[in-house]
């Protein structure tokens, strides 16, 4: 019996992987986190990571956001999209605010029902995908 249900999920992963590959899923480029998490790593090494506090006064000098409405995310959805437009979450990260320079830092907040990221001083609209709250 064991054996039996080993085979079959044996079987559910390889045909899972090759529906994947059918569906030719790719990173989609309209909703979610901008940044990549290795470029959030690479970026990460060398910063120093910044208080609630810092990072809303970083948003503040670099945008111009009130700081006593914006909310700091720590956590990020990066999304695939396949062949036909159907989305699914490829991975749910924490990300905290980071600081090296005015040219190498992140920062996702939210200010009255927006959701932005701060990525290295440029500002990028994170777009939320329907399940996403």
């Amino acid at each position: 019996m064991e054996n039996n249900i080993k085979i079959l999920e044996q079987q559910i992963q390889e045909l899972t992987a090759r529906l994947d590959k059918e569906l030719d899923w790719t990173d989609a480029k309209t909703v979610g986190t901008v940044m990549c998490q290795a470029s959030y790593r690479r970026h990460s090494v060398l910063s120093q990571e910044l208080s609630e506090d810092e990072a809303k006064q970083l948003i503040y000098r670099f945008f111009g956001f009130d700081p006593n409405l914006v909310k700091i995310v720590r956590e990020v959805v990066a999304y695939e999209v396949n062949k036909y437009g159907d989305m699914r979450a490829k991975e749910k990260v924490e990300r905290v605010p980071i600081y090296l320079s005015e040219e190498d830092n992140y920062v996702c907040f939210e200010c009255r029902g927006h959701k932005y990221e701060c990525i290295c001083g440029k500002l990028y609209k994170y777009e939320k995908a329907k399940k996403e709250s």
